[in-house]
């Protein structure tokens, strides 16, 4: 394994983004649906960002990246269309142990963005470590037909029972094999016909 797959929690937390181009806007997009407070700097914004910055989704500074700008922020995207800033961002991020991604240049990145497939509030991100973005779109694509919309109304069922569930099923165990028969039975074909109010009923 070549990277380790995690899921940050970015929600309400600062966020840098260094450009203000169409790259730049389709990383802001992603950071915003995590709900990120998003900083952006760039000497000019394209119409995508600037709609985002007159709607006030993002904070915007219209001048060159700064050493500074990184101070209390949790991750960096520098996506400009010139080289050396976006290797200077990733030094500096580096130097204080932010985690950082420049688009398309997976050397100067400590993570990287897989193929999200969504299915709210599950997320199935797919990677290929930075060697052939294709491929992972591919395979999206791929399972994308294979993992309905079903799947996320399945999970959002199991969460909301999960502390009661915790409650009554004291062993670990036992709590595993409920949970299988639960994604793996009747109350997920209810959920998959879309009987909601039927599989709430069953699972309580």
């Amino acid at each position: 394994m070549q990277q380790l797959p995690l899921f940050l929690n970015i929600k309400q937390r600062p966020c840098l983004v260094v450009g203000g181009g169409a790259v730049a806007a389709r990383k802001v997009r992603l950071l915003l649906k995590a709900q990120a407070e998003v900083r952006v700097v760039a000497p000019e914004l394209k119409s995508a960002l600037q709609q985002k910055l007159d709607t006030r989704e993002i904070t915007y500074q219209a001048r060159e990246f700064q050493d500074g700008d990184i101070e209390n922020v949790i991750l960096v995207i520098a996506a400009t269309n010139d080289a050396s800033v976006n290797k200077k961002v990733s030094r500096i991020a580096q130097e204080h142990s932010i985690p950082v991604n420049v688009v398309d240049t997976p050397d100067l990145c400590t993570f990287t963005f897989g193929s999200i497939i969504e299915r709210e509030p599950v997320t199935i991100a797919i990677s290929s470590s930075g060697q052939s973005p294709v491929l992972a779109r591919v395979l999206k694509t791929k399972l994308e037909s294979d993992i309905p919309a079903a799947f996320g109304r399945l999970a959002a069922l199991a969460g909301r029972y999960r502390k009661q569930v915790k409650k009554v099923f004291t062993d670990e165990k036992a709590r595993r094999r409920f949970w299988e028969w639960i994604v793996n039975g009747p109350v997920a074909e209810m959920v998959f016909a879309g009987r909601y109010s039927a599989a709430n009923d069953a699972l309580k």
